[in-house]
């Protein structure tokens, strides 16, 4: 199978606007921009969808301290006498320090040789659904919308007061005219947590702030894999 690889432009000021020579980039493209590399280490270079869309829900994660893209070839095992040299599509550092390598599609039961590095296979242990990926689409579409302090200000105090509360709830703490936008800004640079995986993102998606130690608390992919 031909190798799918795809590349963003390193700027783009909205999700809706891309460079002339870009005319004919994917719907996807168009509506991701390149707002999703404020985590991202290098140049962003994927060789499936599957893989962009795993780098959407990277960036939301507020564990992720860095991703790189396909970062070289990682040696590992499996089974107990198989040994194979791999590429992966993400080497990913939290914000505890540990590191893992990511696959959108990879192999099953593959272990690194090297002890303090995890392995995640996202399409066997967390595969995104339908509902879960547009939702990071379109909270990453907001990545670069700036959110005015005192609003930003206002929506921390309030969760830092009660914990969590519901789209409906945060919106009214917001003077901006496009709160909804405020709030999956806030969410894209990872000031807030929404949880985007339960369901479509309505007025009664949960908002709360977000837990660095946790993914699972977040929503987000378990650094370890299956268990």
């Amino acid at each position: 199978m031909a190798e799918f690889v795809s590349r963003f432009p390193s700027r783009s000021p909205t999700c809706e606007r891309r460079r002339p020579q870009r005319r004919t980039a994917s719907l996807h493209e168009r509506r991701v921009g390149s707002s999703y590399r404020h985590r991202c280490v290098g140049y962003p270079t994927f060789r499936s969808e599957a893989a962009r869309d795993v780098a959407l829900s990277l960036d939301l994660d507020p564990t992720v301290a860095s991703w790189t893209c396909l970062p070289g070839d990682v040696r590992g095992r499996i089974g107990h006498d198989r040994f194979v040299k791999i590429r992966p599509d993400f080497l990913v550092v939290r914000q505890d320090g540990s590191r893992s390598v990511v696959d959108a599609e990879g192999l099953e039961e593959f272990a690194p040789l090297d002890p303090s590095l995890g392995y995640v296979d996202v399409a066997r242990s967390d595969p995104l659904d339908d509902t879960g990926l547009r939702n990071v689409r379109a909270i990453m579409c907001y990545a670069d919308v700036p959110v005015p302090l005192a609003d930003r200000i206002r929506l921390v105090g309030l969760l830092e007061e009660i914990g969590q509360a519901t789209m409906r709830e945060v919106c009214s703490a917001f003077r901006a005219a496009d709160p909804i936008g405020c709030v999956l800004a806030l969410a894209a640079q990872g000031s807030v947590a929404i949880d985007w995986r339960s369901g479509p993102i309505g007025p009664g998606t949960l908002v709360r702030l977000p837990d660095r130690s946790s993914p699972q608390a977040n929503g987000c992919m378990d650094p370890e894999g299956p268990r």
